[in-house]
């Protein structure tokens, strides 16, 4: 099946279980086990992953988040509940692997910030920092020999 680099939302991990859950959601820990901000942290880590990886390892990878493989259940008395937060947790997962799938395109982070504008910013500043850590190196060593 053949995917592109688009927001399927609608709006403007290593290949272990554990990792596409990490990618896909945060619920099962509280923000006394890792803080809002390491929830970030990992998403990060998981599109710093699944960027450079095979073509098809990443298909692989996507075919199983969008699966929803390694989703623990939820266990509100009310299954209308227990729907509407596997729906929220698709569309965030969907959306990753959609970030992602426009980082291997070579689209410009600033571009898919725009695309993708429901995505926490901290996650595409993290990325550009990444990306650009040599350029900064670089000049940095350049101008302390001066």
């Amino acid at each position: 099946m053949e995917r592109s680099c688009r927001n399927r939302t609608g709006t403007g991990d290593s290949g272990d279980p554990g990792d596409r859950r990490a990618f896909q959601t945060d619920r099962d820990r509280t923000d006394d086990d890792l803080g809002t901000t390491g929830f970030l942290y990992v998403r990060v880590e998981v599109i710093n992953w699944a960027v450079p990886i095979s073509d098809e390892r990443f298909e692989n990878f996507s075919q199983l988040v969008e699966a929803g493989d390694g989703w623990p259940e939820f266990r509100f008395p009310n299954p209308l509940s227990n729907d509407f937060w596997n729906a929220s947790i698709l569309k965030r997962a969907v959306r990753g692997l959609d970030i992602i799938r426009c980082i291997r395109d070579g689209k410009e982070i600033e571009q898919i910030k725009k695309d993708f504008s429901e995505e926490d910013s901290f996650i595409f500043d993290t990325i550009q920092f990444s990306k650009t850590r040599r350029e900064r190196l670089a000049k940095w060593q350049d101008k302390s020999q001066h």
